[in-house]
């Protein structure tokens, strides 16, 4: 029988869905072969490098054909993966958008300066010696120049690939990252390869090679066979072949450890033509500056590896193998560019931007403690969803309140047997230390719809999004769900956890899971076992009979989360996973607004919290919308949450209410969008300035790092979206006429389409700073930023009023003596006034 489909990841079937695909396949005895049409290739799905090497790509119409006795339940199980996990199947390699240096694009203080130029592919500046990373020899023929008997050669590369097998197996055990450990997952699925093994079999026996001849010879035919594609992404993956190829290498020659040995004695830029992601974890982060590659990758794995250590990495940089080794380098992975040797000029900027960096970082810091609040001192609390520790820790450092959701069903979705009580305490108190007194949301187990885990088989369903999910299943699967509630309440001892259940359609179901709870209580006092008797109990609200039942509900939970994803879909009638009618699931929608108003008002009066969780929540066009509907929290992913507090602190819920109640009068999501962007166009929507814009003791020691400090901060508030555009757009300014004023004042400004928000950033120096040949020095910077769009006049009319004010000594010194930046934004705004703030 054969299942049909449309290839839907945009990178093509790359490693990751491959290794998946493989693995499902490899559950049955009956044969499934991948077949890609549209390029009249096929492979058997057992093997992740036969499936790689069909080259298909996005769009190709594929099919797998099903053969065997036990094809009924392949069909079904590989039905489901097709339709809910595959598409779901890639890995986030291309959320950096890679960044080609050109000379145009440099700021101006290094324009001129002799650089390598390549693609930023991950972000940061690193500083130390270069330091070349050379190939170690790799054996191909045994040391003696003889062959043994094939079945020798058989047995030495099975013991090579046994060898490899158990040196990833370490490395996962020891606590590998999410991402090393998703990488190391594939590689393994590469080196345990049926068809690799049974090729390189073959030419032992049949060709009379050495083990090591015939791996070379196999694993460079499926490396060509990548290099061939036609997208960079699955180009790419050839290096993963070739990394594992060269590792059972150094087993079948009896080294240990990394095929390459040399590595820096001291913080140094490392220099390699390409690296293997394993290379990379050898070499160890600490002794990393930054990585200079020669070959052009941007989605390799030691890329993403390089992002997720944090590790600045420029690809494709022509020349490199000629920078001098010692010599000293600066690399700038934020435009992609390589200095040697450099000047005294370039020093003095790349210490400005590495002060300038470190401050937005400890403005982060600083930032993360001050709660969620408005500009009217409204509060919004903003937590972050989570699914592992790693990313409590992000989104505790970015300033997470707590963790709204924190998906339990993720983190043991790949596996074959479900979790024990035990790992899910493990990984319970390791999220609730991450979280270092934060409240925690644990949500119980997800699964069905578009959440299939591997050791729950659900059957196959016409429609899994209205069919046997979440806690529709957990009276079946009793004993899963009591071993997850019972470690929820042992981690609640430790901290303030609290347990919400999803997919809730009746206050029936929420007295059957209450009582669920209660029984796992009294069995764990009944065994003398620590945990907290009386956690908070939630729902998820996202099925539309839970919004009408809202006032029975609430007298049986004690908070509520709304799932903005699934409740759209449900009421739309859409499904959010199908293109064609993905649209109607808007989250502004009006239908769906008022099922927010409804609930939020039930609640509310009797005393009842309600977050919101899903992508409407992390979006900041629909910010003063959710702050004047009244949701008591929002939360997010953990990267979105300094922006969203920076705009939420920009506005006032006061004026956030009214918009709230046009929207909910609107008959269209459309209709929704065009009372958004008139919003945000009126003065005062987004205030001119706020706190977060003021420096009151700058560093800076020239005009350019004065400038970049203050538009950084814009940049941290998401009111501008390219520093060195706006920073060239006010210099532009400044060779008409210099803004410099008396009294040590200057007042730069632009207009510019990287201006997102009308803004004002202020700086106080330290020392006072020359603003231009033959002027004296500044101390008082306001920079004014204003979106292209905005009317000439009203640009002209706030610079005046500004530029007006500064003349009187009474308003320049009580900017000057202002002992909080808060003081400096409340003087800036009663002079300029919230009704001056430029439309857009």
């Amino acid at each position: 029988m054969d299942l049909t489909f449309t290839f839907p990841l945009p990178a093509g079937l790359h490693a990751r869905p491959a290794s998946m695909l493989q693995k499902e396949a490899a559950r049955f005895v009956c044969s499934v072969t991948f077949v890609n049409h549209s390029r009249n290739s096929s492979a058997d799905a057992r093997s992740t490098l036969a499936l790689l090497s069909t080259l298909t790509a996005n769009g190709d119409e594929c099919i797998l054909r099903i053969e065997g006795e036990d094809g009924q339940s392949a069909y079904a199980a590989l039905k489901e993966f097709v339709e809910r996990v595959l598409p779901h199947a890639d890995d986030g390699t291309q959320a950096v958008p890679p960044i080609v240096a050109s000379e145009a694009a440099r700021p101006r203080a290094l324009k001129g300066a002799a650089a390598l130029r390549g693609t930023a592919v991950s972000p940061g500046i690193g500083v130390g010696p270069a330091f070349h990373i050379g190939g170690a020899s790799r054996p191909r023929k045994k040391q003696d120049g003889t062959v043994v008997s094939p079945s020798e050669e058989v047995q030495r590369f099975d013991r090579a690939v046994e060898k490899v097998q158990a040196e990833i197996a370490e490395l996962l055990r020891a606590g590998a990252s999410k991402t090393s450990s998703a990488i190391l997952q594939v590689h393994r699925s590469i080196a345990t390869d049926p068809m690799l093994s049974e090729r390189v079999k073959a030419g032992i026996t049949a060709g009379k090679q050495s083990a090591e001849d015939a791996l070379a010879s196999v694993s460079g035919d499926y490396a060509q066979t990548l290099n061939g594609a036609d997208s960079p992404y699955l180009r790419e993956r050839a290096f993963d072949v070739q990394d594992v190829a060269e590792r059972i290498l150094c087993a079948l020659s009896g080294a240990t450890g990394e095929p390459r040995s040399a590595s820096p004695a001291e913080l140094s830029v490392c220099i390699a033509e390409r690296l293997s992601a394993q290379e990379l974890l050898a070499l160890g982060k600490e002794r990393i500056a930054a990585l200079i590659l020669q070959r052009g990758e941007t989605t390799s794995h030691v890329v993403i590896l390089a992002r997720a250590l944090g590790i600045p990495c420029v690809s494709g940089v022509r020349g490199a193998e000629r920078l001098l080794a010692g010599h000293p380098l600066i690399v700038d992975a934020y435009r992609g560019i390589i200095f040697q040797d450099p000047t005294k000029e370039v020093e003095r900027f790349y210490k400005g931007e590495q002060r300038i960096r470190a401050e937005q970082s400890e403005r982060m810091v600083r930032d993360a403690a001050r709660p969620g609040t408005s500009r009217d001192g409204a509060r919004l609390e903003i937590g972050a969803n989570c699914a592992s520790p790693e990313e409590v820790r992000t989104a505790v450092k970015n300033g997470a309140e707590g963790v709204g959701v924190f998906r339990t069903e993720l983190a043991f979705a790949d596996r074959e047997n479900p979790p024990t009580e035990e790992e899910h305490l493990k990984l319970y108190l390791e999220v609730v230390e991450a979280a270092e007194g934060r409240p925690i949301i644990f949500r119980t187990f997800d699964v069905g719809g578009d959440k299939p885990v591997r050791w729950l088989p659900l059957p196959a369903e016409e429609n899994p999004f209205l069919g046997y999910r979440a806690v529709r299943m957990y009276e079946e699967y009793g004993s899963v769900i009591d071993a997850q509630i019972r470690a929820i309440l042992r981690a609640a001892a430790r901290g303030p956890v609290q347990i919400m259940f999803p997919m809730v359609a009746s206050p029936a179901e929420v007295h059957q899971l209450r009582e669920r709870v209660q029984r796992c209580q009294v069995a764990l006092a009944r065994e003398g076992i620590n945990h907290r008797p009386d956690v908070p109990v939630g729902i998820m609200v996202e099925i539309p009979s839970a919004v009408m039942l809202m006032d029975h509900l609430c007298d049986a939970v004690d908070f509520f989360s709304v799932g903005s994803n699934d409740l759209a879909q449900y009421l739309a009638a859409a499904d959010r996973g199908n293109e064609k009618v993905r649209h109607l699931c808007s989250g502004i929608q009006p239908a769906l607004l008022r099922s927010f108003q409804h609930v939020l008002e039930e609640a509310h009066k009797r005393g009842k919290w309600v977050g919101l969780c899903g992508e409407l929540a992390g979006e900041e066009r629909a910010l003063p919308l959710l702050l004047g509907l009244g949701f008591d929290e929002l939360s997010v992913g953990p990267r979105g949450i300094p922006r969203l507090k920076a705009w939420l602190r920009s506005m006032n819920k006061s004026e956030c209410i009214p918009l709230a109640r046009a929207a909910l009068q609107a008959p269209s999501a459309s209709d929704v969008e065009r009372i958004l962007q008139e919003f945000v166009s009126q003065p005062g929507a987004v205030e001119l300035t706020e706190s977060n814009l003021v420096v009151l003791a700058s560093k800076a020691t020239t005009k350019d790092e004065l400038l970049r400090e203050l538009l950084s901060m814009l940049d941290d508030g998401g009111r501008i979206d390219s520093v060195d555009d706006v920073l060239e757009a006010v210099l532009q300014r400044e060779d008409t006429f210099s803004t410099a004023m008396e009294h040590g004042m200057a007042l730069p400004h632009c207009k510019s389409a990287h201006v997102l928000v009308p803004s004002i950033a202020v700086a106080r120096l330290s020392t006072t700073c020359q603003w231009s040949d033959g002027e004296a020095g500044v101390r008082l910077v306001l920079l004014i930023t204003i979106p292209e769009r905005s009317a000439a006049s009203a640009h002209l009319k706030i610079i005046a009023t500004l530029a007006r004010r500064l003349m009187h000594e009474e308003f320049r010194e009580a900017l000057l003596q202002a002992s909080t930046r808060e003081t400096v934004v409340e003087l800036i705004l009663r002079e300029a006034g919230s009704h001056a703030a430029l439309p857009h």
